[in-house]
């Protein structure tokens, strides 16, 4: 394409900035004589020996955007060809949204948290939401970080509609687009659903919070394999997980039914068939790639509030004595002063300890994930982690090692789900104390 920073396209469009170019394919930010507003122009080259399939996306892209109207969906302005020698020019103008794209800001270093994870899923499903909504259902077909831009409103947009699905009756089309790692397994087969949109919402979200190419995650089957080095709840790992399943039956249907879940925290399958143990404190899910056991808080015994008041008061008279013993005077007071702060320092310690021991199983939640790689298992007061560990499920034995304060009865409970997921996911592991088991 013979075009530089100045030229003027259909005497109103001025040419300002590259922003990418691909094969026949430039994208510019433009400046419109007419608005004086700054637009996006796509540009599609079609010459002798171009595919026509390239033209028919193009113009479907066009066509799809004219009959949308989102506010975190680039805004249609025109579709105009041109005519040269070389051959025809098709150029589409779009409203340009200023921002930076996800993906640069991973490259730049930048990792997303759990709050803000969720946040970023919210707006992108609330966007994908729409698209589904329409009839037919409207699939973008390439959700991915390089497509969704952090606006300077602070909002998330979802651009390039070039893969955008022209739904059919049958689901199929003949047109396999997407971008490896962020695409589902049934695009492969010329087949799109809005729950192949999910698929790439969670191959996004993993990237965003790793850094970790998706397509380095990709196991056999087309399933990613969320890394346990993800810092997020075992539930928010197990949402990512269902819209990542290479069955599209497995995932949520539409954008709508992934938004609620998230919204709502709810189950999302069901506890595996044993007996429970206080209920509303222990919970066990699983699926295939992982079991996930959480551990919620609990209230404290009559014995530890015994302990935490008598302590507390103890602590509070001696400190009150070294205070009272500093008016005496020096000959008269410093063996009474040396005798009541070391008394204080004495009960403050007992007092420190006492709460360390006592106070953690009920303060913190504990969240523990196994797969086929180990287990990890986070401990959170008040939604910040205090504690976090990884290792093999050898690792996994002692009083302590599932949790703290856990009663002998809890614990038995939580190994008995993990053999039953051994059994039924591996058939290879078991309890015996040999290497890679749990005792």
């Amino acid at each position: 394409m013979p075009w530089e920073r100045g030229t003027l396209l259909k005497e109103r469009y001025s040419l300002e900035r590259q922003l990418g170019a691909s094969g026949t394919r430039q994208t510019w930010a433009a400046q419109d004589q007419e608005t004086g507003r700054t637009v996006t122009l796509k540009a599609l080259y079609f010459g002798p020996g171009m595919s026509w399939q390239n033209l028919t996306l193009f113009e479907r892209e066009a066509q799809t955007l004219q009959s949308l109207n989102h506010p975190r969906i680039p805004r249609y302005r025109d579709f105009f060809q041109l005519k040269e020698l070389e051959g025809d020019y098709f150029c589409l103008i779009q409203d340009y949204i200023p921002g930076t794209s996800l993906a640069e800001q991973v490259h730049a270093g930048q990792r997303l948290n759990e709050s803000q994870l969720e946040q970023a899923a919210r707006e992108i499903l609330e966007i994908l939401d729409y698209l589904h909504a329409q009839a037919p259902p409207v699939i973008h077909r390439d959700v991915k970080p390089g497509n969704l831009i952090k606006g300077e409103d602070g909002h998330i947009y979802l651009v390039d509609f070039g893969s955008v699905q022209a739904e059919q009756t049958s689901g199929r089309t003949l047109t396999v687009v997407g971008t490896y790692g962020y695409m589902a397994p049934e695009q492969f087969g010329g087949r799109a659903l809005p729950a192949s949109d999910l698929y790439g919402l969670g191959s996004t979200l993993v990237f965003l919070a790793t850094g970790t190419n998706p397509a380095d995650l990709i196991e056999d089957g087309f399933r990613i394999r969320v890394p346990r080095s993800m810092n997020v709840s075992a539930w928010l790992q197990r949402w990512i997980h269902k819209l990542v399943e290479p069955d599209p039956g497995r995932r949520f249907k539409d954008a709508r039914e992934a938004l609620a879940a998230l919204k709502g925290k709810g189950t999302l399958d069901g506890p595996l068939n044993l007996p429970s143990v206080r209920a509303g404190r222990l919970t066990a899910q699983s699926c295939d790639a992982w079991l996930s056991v959480e551990i919620a808080t609990r209230e404290p015994a009559l014995e530890e509030l015994f302990a935490f008041s008598t302590c507390t008061v103890l602590a509070l008279v001696a400190t009150f004595t070294t205070q009272a013993t500093l008016r005496l005077p020096p000959e008269d007071g410093l063996f009474v002063l040396l005798f009541a702060a070391l008394l204080s320092l004495g009960f403050w310690a007992v007092l420190g300890l006492t709460m360390a021991a006592n106070l953690l199983p009920i303060l913190c939640r504990t969240h523990i994930q196994l797969d086929r790689e180990g287990f990890t298992l986070v401990h959170r007061m008040f939604d910040t982690v205090v504690h976090r560990r990884v290792g093999d499920l050898s690792a996994l034995s002692g009083r302590q090692a599932l949790g703290f304060g856990l009663a002998k009865l809890e614990r038995d409970w939580i190994k008995a789900h993990i053999r039953h997921w051994l059994g039924k996911t591996a058939g290879t592991a078991s309890m015996s104390g040999e290497p890679g088991t749990i005792r």
